[in-house]
């Protein structure tokens, strides 16, 4: 089993997005794939379908479905954690779960989570371009992760995420430096930023539900890179 956390160094980057459509296209080869959310806004579990469309607030009865495996309406299995309660002591049982291919963590705030970032095997950063110091922030990120951990080399793979097609210019600056320093094999391929995907998440669907064989491929790629991981 491999465990890995998704993240990244700003917010609204894409998390959920890439994470839902990714394990959707892992379980689409036949693996098992656990979802461990340490969200607050409940978009992941809204998406996934795991409480229902009767319950009034759906964070709130996240709340109560805490270190529960529940299986979602797209076949990836969901657990809510409460990162405040997870320290050294953690066991992190259900990290241990055997029976899965991949068990994901979202996190967006990795470096507050010690128990976390010490049991995971790889981390992957979505990143938002248009942010100009986004590639001093990976190095911080790398960093702050080496003096948590002492571990070097956890940042598995890079996600471009919602690029603007008409700024390659802009984004090949950034992609260049970015490799300079992690190497060209750690950049997954950009994904576009597209109304299409941005609207998935509302609808319940995920890219495979698309006529639109572009954005399959890109992640059809991203799902292939993970594998190699």
């Amino acid at each position: 089993m491999k465990r890995i956390i998704v993240t990244a160094n700003y917010p609204d980057s894409g998390i959920t997005t890439i994470l839902v459509n990714l394990a959707c296209g892992l379980f689409k080869q036949g693996m098992r794939i656990l979802i461990a959310d340490e969200s607050e806004n409940g978009k992941l579990a809204e998406w996934l379908g795991v409480y229902g469309d009767d319950q009034e607030s759906k964070y709130s009865a996240g709340v109560q479905w805490e270190g529960i495996i529940a299986s979602s309406r797209l076949g990836i299995d969901y657990i809510r954690i409460n990162s405040q309660l997870i320290d050294n002591s953690y066991s992190l049982a259900w990290w241990q779960e055997s029976a899965y291919d991949f068990t994901f963590t979202n996190s967006q705030n990795l470096l507050a989570n010690q128990a976390l970032a010490c049991n995971v095997e790889a981390v992957l950063v979505c990143t938002d371009l248009s942010h100009g110091d986004e590639v001093e922030e990976l190095q911080r990120l790398e960093h702050h992760l080496l003096t948590l951990t002492g571990k070097s080399n956890l940042i598995k793979l890079i996600i471009p995420n919602k690029i603007n097609t008409k700024e390659w210019e802009h984004n090949s600056g950034y992609l260049f430096a970015i490799a300079e320093h992690y190497g060209f094999e750690a950049i997954a391929d950009p994904i576009p930023h597209c109304e299409r995907i941005h609207d998935l998440s509302m609808q319940g669907y995920t890219v495979w539900d698309l006529k639109q064989k572009n954005l399959q491929e890109a992640f059809n790629r991203l799902v292939e890179a993970v594998v190699k991981i």
